[in-house]
């Protein structure tokens, strides 16, 4: 019956000890699946060191995700002099690249990378993915 009993307390002492472990790797895991900000920006806005200390890039903040080889929204109005910032959250490398010959180009964005673009004319600006050139979508900016 003692045996019983130290067995069972063992027991309950691993799975809660297992239990711990598994919301502790799961909150890890959110943490990294966040994108490092500072680096993304870095790597991959073509902005000033100036201008990139003076914005906050976080996926909370992304106008525009690429996920799911799209990007969502697809149609995006904004006002003149605003800044879009997308994130890729899909599993493949893509590009920001505007229709319009050198107005702007991220280049190769890896997942969980980033990208901004200000705007500072107003009308209609059709974009794609050089990668994958079904990917296309537009921004109005007023």
């Amino acid at each position: 019956m003692r045996l019983l009993r130290i067995v069972s307390i063992i027991l309950i002492i691993v799975m809660t000890a297992t239990v711990i472990g598994c919301q502790t790797s799961s909150i890890e895991t959110k943490i990294e699946d966040k994108p490092q900000t500072k680096e993304a920006e870095k790597s991959t806005s073509g902005k000033s060191s100036d201008e990139q200390k003076s914005m906050e890039t976080s996926e909370d903040a992304a106008n525009i995700k690429i996920v799911n080889f799209s990007f969502d929204p697809a149609k995006h109005k904004i006002k003149k002099g605003d800044r879009l910032i997308w994130i890729n959250k899909d599993s493949t490398t893509h590009t920001v690249t505007s229709d319009e010959k050198d107005f702007f180009d991220s280049g190769n964005l890896k997942q969980g990378k980033t990208y901004t673009q200000k705007f500072e004319k107003s009308g209609t600006v059709k974009y794609h993915c050089e990668i994958h050139p079904n990917m296309k979508a537009e921004i109005t900016v007023e």
